[in-house]
């Protein structure tokens, strides 16, 4: 039998030219990937792994406070957080009552006199829009409004008060369902990891600090990076489209509508896209989409809550906690900014690198000034309760000096000025103030 060589190159050849047109396809349908991977450091372990979470838990309260007796307990403890917002779910509330203006002087004072009661705190102001399936009715012109603080008496849990620390408004419904008895029993167990907190007036809020000086551990863990491919692959509706520059180390990448740009140096994603805009938005709904676009992007493993809604750019904030605290740094690996209009998602910041795994740690407790001695030695600086607008405890995020992989939480306070949280340490350092403690 002769073999038809020519015949068989022509057939080889073809097949060769196929394989070569099938493989450039994918190439470019893929641009992300194949560019990500060039560029990405070898050595640095990545996750795309997506989180679930539940709306009512981001928009949810960060802090519970027990008021009994002139005595306030408070705790962030994330699992009686938890069981609070799930009882809080099969609550029905009558409509809401029309605003009414309390200081927040006398707001302290009705709490102290309403006896045993629980005091929800939330980080941003809420929209009562996204409350609506607690009400029987809600106007249209409540959706919009806002609150941070909601309390109710633990004995008898038949209204809920609602308060507005940034423009003192005061609301008031009645609740139609409730379960005293496992109320009384998420009372009786909040002693049990809470501490003494006593409340103080700041520009604006409302906070609690401890009465005696408490113990905070430090933490360290290893990190992740997420990969470039993921967003890319998100973002960009075509990815053959993407054109990508590097300098320095900043990565661009980006089509006719949008823009995505990378910082290596620091791992924080900044994404922006132009979009038609019509009506304007509801906060709720604002709020809601904003949700789902956390769901997306953010893959920080533990807790995620809403902090703040800016008005002027149309973006909300979201930060990281780690157990049950929120996380600060000079870099903003604590913290995720989301924009979006009613047609989609119009602006992203995000860091990349997630505290994955926890490592043993050999360094003891860090004890924490007491919430009289912190304002002390605030006000001895110059920065006073009419100059602060918050403060709170926090995780101070940390590289590793040994390890790239590694990164320390250590704990300190944080004073809010001017929208910027900055760590009381260095607002006393700077100052000329004693820093033993901090």
């Amino acid at each position: 039998m002769r073999w038809n060589w020519s015949l068989i190159r022509k057939v080889v050849l073809t097949l060769l030219i196929f394989l070569s047109l099938y493989l450039s396809g994918i190439i470019w349908r893929n641009p992300g990937d194949y560019n990500d991977n060039a560029n990405e450091k070898d050595n640095t372990p990545r996750t795309s792994v997506t989180f679930n979470r539940n709306i009512s838990q981001v928009f949810g309260p960060s802090s519970i406070v027990l008021h009994n007796a002139g005595n306030s307990q408070l705790t962030n403890h994330s699992k009686t957080i938890s069981s609070l917002n799930k009882m809080l779910d099969e609550w029905q509330l009558s409509s809401l009552s029309d605003p009414t203006a309390v200081k927040k002087a006398d707001y302290r004072e009705r709490l102290a006199q309403s006896g045993e009661t629980i005091e929800l705190i939330f980080s941003g102001n809420i929209p009562f829009g996204l409350y609506e399936k607690f009400f029987d009715f809600l106007p249209n012109d409540i959706q919009n409004r806002t609150f941070n603080r909601i309390y109710f008496s633990v004995s008898n849990p038949t209204e809920a008060y609602f308060y507005n620390t940034d423009s003192g408004t005061f609301y008031q419904a009645e609740v139609e369902q409730d379960d005293e008895k496992d109320l009384r029993e998420l009372a009786e167990s909040i002693p049990e990891e809470a501490y003494s907190a006593k409340s103080y007036e700041v520009n604006g809020d409302i906070v609690y600090l401890p009465v005696k000086e408490i113990n905070v551990p430090y933490y360290s863990y290893m990190v992740e990076q997420q990969p470039h491919s993921l967003f890319i692959e998100r973002l960009f509706e075509d990815t053959s489209e993407v054109q990508t520059i590097r300098k320095d180390q900043l990565i661009r990448y980006f089509d006719y509508f949008s823009e995505l740009s990378i910082d290596e140096e620091t791992n924080i994603l900044t994404y922006h896209r132009s979009r038609t805009s019509g009506d304007e938005m509801s906060l709720p709904d604002r709020f809601k989409d904003s949700f789902n676009e956390l769901l997306l992007y953010e893959n920080w493993p533990n807790d995620v809550f809403y902090t703040k809604f800016s008005s002027v750019t149309n973006e909300i904030s979201f930060r990281r906690y780690l157990k049950d605290l929120p996380i600060f740094g000079d870099v903003k690996h604590g913290v995720t900014f989301i924009g979006t209009t009613e047609t989609g998602l119009t602006s992203l910041q995000v860091p990349l690198i997630v505290a994955q795994t926890p490592i043993s740690n050999e360094e003891e407790d860090k004890k924490m000034l007491s919430g009289d001695e912190l304002m002390s030695r605030l006000q001895s600086v110059g920065y006073g309760s009419h100059e602060v607008s918050n403060i709170t405890l926090g995780f101070t995020w940390k590289s590793n000096k040994q390890s790239a992989r590694v990164v320390n939480f250590e704990p300190e306070w944080y004073v809010e000025l001017h929208g910027n949280w900055l760590r009381a340490k260095k607002l006393i350092e700077d100052g000329g103030g004693s820093t033993d403690g901090l």
